[in-house]
């Protein structure tokens, strides 16, 4: 049988890792070990030694271990992070007798991978360079280096003399560069000089640093979708499209662009942003719903997402208490006799698709219909957002009198709602209560939140999803859809739009209300943007 050179030495590997356990379990004293253990010391052997590398006079990769005497003019260890296990603890074989009668002069395995680092210092004749992850992305925590090189950076900052050496010793023994190479970063001259194996992309990079990066860009949407002209849309599409139009425009084309999740490990603790709190909240309020409760905190005390034993039970009664008292409050709101579910198919008139959407939670008490919903969100959050709208469309068919949604209060809400006391409302939330509009007044708001999806059926760019202070959001999709166009314009004009839009529901809040100004200003604003993305950017007259 022919084998290849790989597999030989693959299995030469085996062989020797397992002569090398005999001899040690042969030093140990010990006649016979059973059979799992040798293969879980076997497996170990093979990850923790990595085959060695042969010197040459290109580049060479190799493990820490190898080599290491070897002099070099430059050389470079790659992922010496806080937690890649470098230097690392001492570890024993189950059958080591030093792991549990440890003796004067017993070798130290993190002793002697801090000689490998020290051979390697020595060994670099011109320059060492020492790589590791201090971020993953924007608000990340700074992560440092692993231990053995952050002894050798504060050992080289002691010859600073004063504070102000220290930190320019600092910037120049630490650089900080990009971890993709797709980084806006890696774009930047930064004064260092660009460098490329590519002559035709040197080429290209000189060129358009000496013209100050004014070139005229491609415009990306240069025509509209034929996917925008539809006959009918739901209420939640046109809250999505408002909520992330430039994504769900690429989308539509076609464009799909990755999501952002993170690797799937589990830790001990959950994550704690956000949008982890609002899922497992939302998830409990589902089942408080359906009287379910007592089987999610079942599910959960098994559900690796929440974290070790113990920590699962603690975050879940936390969701599970507050979920109860939305539903507490959703109870309270929900006078009368719920009507039946009815699907609504709304005609705004030619030009416009018909609307439609599933109308339920509508509660009758005498002559008064309430449109009630609850979220764990806060009053300006999407859900909110969207059973706003269903309450608009509900309100175009004459279907309710009022509405009410239950929510975390927030002081964006204005004057409208109050601010609940902490001693007797901890979680903050609130009913948020309002007069309904009228059906002239509910069809004109449908229509101006129409406008934007149908203009992408001309020119595809109508929105964008990040504006404002976006903090770290992902831009993306901006970056793709509005490539060519003014981007920053754009923002200010689609921030507007949605301040407008907000300012429907804040007003709506107040007793006062005089919902027809507000009504024909959101129409102006809609109108404003529209005419605004329409007309052309000063790269589109410079391509003139």
């Amino acid at each position: 049988m022919h084998i290849t050179d790989p597999v030989a030495d693959m299995l030469t590997r085996i062989r020797n890792a397992a002569a090398t356990l005999r001899e040690e379990i042969e030093r140990a004293g010990v006649t016979e070990i059973p059979f799992g253990i040798f293969m879980k010391s076997l497996e170990l052997a093979q990850e923790t030694s990595p085959g060695g590398g042969m010197p040459t006079p290109r580049v060479t990769f190799t493990g820490m271990s190898q080599l290491r005497p070897l002099p070099y003019k430059i050389i470079a260890v790659v992922g010496l992070n806080e937690d890649c296990a470098f230097p690392g603890n001492p570890h024993r074989q189950e059958f080591d007798l030093m792991a549990h009668a440890a003796r004067r002069g017993d070798r130290d395995s993190c002793r002697d991978n801090r000689n490998v680092f020290l051979d390697i210092l020595l060994a670099a004749r011109r320059t060492l360079l020492i790589s590791y992850v201090c971020g993953t992305g924007a608000g990340s925590a700074e992560r440092q280096p692993s231990v053995v090189a952050q002894e050798l950076r504060e050992w080289l900052l002691t010859f600073a003399p004063g504070r102000a050496e220290r930190r320019r010793a600092e910037a120049l023994l630490t650089v900080n560069v990009p971890l993709n190479a797709y980084s806006t970063e890696s774009f930047r001259d930064a004064g260092r000089g660009w460098r490329s194996h590519d002559p035709a992309l040197f080429e290209a990079l000189r060129k358009a640093v000496s013209a100050g990066y004014a070139a005229t860009e491609q415009k990306f949407a240069d025509t509209g979708l034929e996917v925008f002209r539809r006959t009918e849309v739901s209420v939640r599409e046109i809250c999505d499209f408002w909520k992330a139009p430039a994504r769900k425009t690429l989308a539509a084309a076609g464009v799909r662009l990755p999501d952002e999740a993170g690797d799937d490990e589990r830790g001990m603790m959950p994550p704690d942003d956000g949008l982890s709190s609002w899922m497992r909240r939302n998830e409990a309020l589902e089942s408080a719903a359906s009287g379910d409760c007592a089987n999610w905190l079942r599910r959960t005390a098994c559900d690796p997402r929440f974290g070790a034993e113990g920590i699962r039970d603690w975050l879940s009664e936390d969701a599970a208490a507050y979920a109860a008292r939305v539903e507490e409050l959703r109870i309270e709101a929900a006078v009368g006799r719920e009507l039946p579910e009815e699907d609504l198919e709304i005609d705004l008139g030619e030009g416009f698709p018909r609307v439609t959407m599933r109308l339920r939670g509508v509660y009758e008490s005498g002559d008064v219909r309430r449109f009630v919903r609850a979220t764990v969100s806060k009053g300006t959050g999407n859900p909110v957002t969207l059973a706003f709208t269903e309450f608009i469309a509900a309100c175009a068919l004459e279907r309710v009198d009022e509405g009410a949604i239950i929510a975390g209060w927030t002081k964006e809400l204005g004057n409208g709602v109050k601010e609940p006391k902490d001693d007797t409302n901890p979680e903050k939330l609130v009913t948020i209560a309002f007069k309904a509009y009228s059906a002239d007044e509910a069809r004109r708001i449908l229509r101006a939140l129409l406008r934007p999806c149908l203009a992408a059926a001309a020119s595809a760019a109508q929105g964008v999803d990040t504006f404002g202070d976006y903090g770290e959001e992902d831009e993306s999709a901006d970056l793709i859809l509005w490539r060519g166009g003014d981007l920053d314009r754009m923002r200010r004009v689609a921030d507007e739009r949605r301040k407008m839009r907000f300012e429907l529901f804040k007003k709506k809040l107040l007793k006062k209300t005089q919902d027809e100004k507000l009504v024909a200003a959101f129409e102006e604003k809609v109108d404003e943007a529209l005419k605004a993305m329409a007309e052309p950017t000063q790269d589109d007259q410079q391509d003139d």
